[in-house]
């Protein structure tokens, strides 16, 4: 008697995580009608309890400073 054995049909490869789209993780129409400060207050409390990320917001002149 003959083992069946299954072959799958998908063949996964292994990719590197990398960041989403904004558009991913928030709904824009919502957003852009909100101030820069309620936005920035939503992300930093959104993130302040969560273990695994690490998130914090900056302003256009610091961001063009860093870059």
């Amino acid at each position: 008697m003959k083992k069946l054995v299954l072959i799958p049909r998908h063949s996964f490869a292994f990719t590197y995580p990398c960041p989403r789209n904004l558009r991913e993780i928030v709904m824009m129409s919502l957003i852009e009608r909100e101030s820069s400060d309620k936005v920035r207050d939503v992300w930093m409390d959104y993130h302040k309890d969560r273990y695994n990320s690490v998130a914090y917001a900056i302003s256009k002149q610091e961001f063009l400073s860093l870059k």
